[in-house]
């Protein structure tokens, strides 16, 4: 399996800065979740695990383009992902149960 060249164009095929979503209810903030900067490598695996209500399905959308954060950004192969000109070419996002 080719192994991604870091200093190849757009060998990081997800980026974020700090994000911030949240998701307000009858004026109050219902639930908030905030993620750090990080990095995944081309062909790189991330494992997303918490527990029920943790913000699992939140990150996914928000590293889809399906959700927008409050701040910060994320960025595909180098392109910022926003609703207007990236949603719908995001591809699908596997979301399931391991019950190991």
């Amino acid at each position: 399996m080719p192994t991604a060249d870091a200093t190849a164009p757009h060998a990081t095929l997800i980026e974020t800065t700090d994000l911030l979503f949240r998701r307000v209810s009858g004026g109050k903030a219902a639930f908030e979740l905030r993620v750090p900067a990080f990095a995944l490598a081309r062909g790189a695996s991330l494992a997303v695990r918490g527990p029920s209500g943790s913000g699992k399905s939140t990150l996914l959308g928000l590293l889809s383009g399906e959700l927008l954060p409050l701040e910060g950004e994320v960025r595909a192969s180098g392109r910022s992902l926003d609703r207007h000109r990236f949603f719908g070419r995001a591809g699908r996002v596997l979301v399931g149960a391991n019950n190991r």
